[in-house]
């Protein structure tokens, strides 16, 4: 991971102690009820970041269930930048993995903040993240095999790692509308030859962000290593992996699969369509899909 300036980092608290700010009401404070629904639109680690700031202030300075000023926000964003971050960059050349690591849970999801608007030009600085039509054709690269087919994740069946992307106007959240009204026809026709009944017979579940970094970095790691395939293959969902990674905000895994009679995602019962999905710089969700067959 290459050094984050610590003025993207200063920008991320600024950005939530905003969002505690905008969320006080006509008398100008700020409630636990009053953040807690103003987080609901934010993107993930923007909301996380928001809440834990907010919990770090009542802890400091207003004691916790009593209600935050501007006065509150503002005098503890600072310390924060100074005590919770700077500190931790002796060298003051940014912030790497191991500074990263010793930081404090609000630390570390201010940098998490810092990353995604590094990514995207979130402070007016030209953007580290490709655009969505770049992304598509550097994953199509990355996703090639030596011999140049695209790699196959093996279940029960094959299928290729696959670019996918959806315009997204109105900034929605990943859920089960949202990618049924996004990606849905998309999945039906390359998966299902158009057949399926998503809304009807399917259902979605969405992995914290936590999992999905887990789930990433299995498909980058071979289980076999001395299998040239399975080595080659494991190469090639790694590259991928670190384009996602590198290129969108809050990626998130998705598994879109047939339900049971209780409304739940049922196990083992054929092709479920594995999702890694996140925002690109230009506003789209956008990552990749591939399918796995599980009887």
């Amino acid at each position: 991971m290459a050094l984050i300036p610590n003025k993207y980092g200063h920008a991320a608290l600024e950005r939530a102690g905003q969002n505690i700010v905008k969320a006080a009401g006509a008398d100008g404070i700020t409630s636990r009820k009053d953040v807690k629904n103003a987080v609901k639109d934010l993107p993930a680690t923007e909301a996380a970041l928001t809440l834990q700031l907010f919990h770090f202030i009542e802890r400091r300075d207003a004691g916790a269930g009593n209600r935050i000023t501007k006065v509150d926000v503002d005098r503890a964003v600072e310390y924060a930048k100074v005590h919770l971050l700077d500190k931790y960059d002796l060298n003051e050349n940014g912030f790497g993995v191991r500074e990263i690591a010793k930081m404090s849970k609000l630390g570390k999801l201010a940098m998490e903040m810092a990353i995604e608007l590094r990514k995207t030009g979130g402070i007016g600085e030209d953007p580290t993240a490709l655009a969505t039509a770049q992304l598509g054709q550097a994953i199509d690269r990355a996703s090639r095999m030596p011999d140049g087919e695209v790699a196959m994740y093996m279940s029960e069946g094959d299928y290729p790692i696959e670019f996918l992307a959806a315009a997204n106007p109105q900034n929605r959240a990943l859920s089960l509308d949202s990618v049924f009204d996004l990606f849905g026809d998309t999945i039906n026709q390359k998966y299902f030859d158009g057949e399926a009944n998503l809304r009807g017979e399917y259902t979605v579940e969405i992995s914290s962000a936590a999992e999905t970094r887990e789930g990433m970095q299995n498909l980058a790691t071979p289980g076999d290593p001395t299998d040239d395939y399975d080595r080659n293959t494991s190469a090639a969902f790694g590259r991928v992996m670190g384009l996602l990674n590198e290129n969108l905000s809050d990626v998130r895994a998705v598994r879109i699969g047939p339900k049971d009679e209780d409304g739940r995602m049922a196990t083992d019962q054929g092709l479920y369509v594995e999702l890694l999905i996140g925002k690109t710089r230009d506003g789209h969700l956008a990552g990749v899909s591939y399918g796995s067959v599980e009887t």
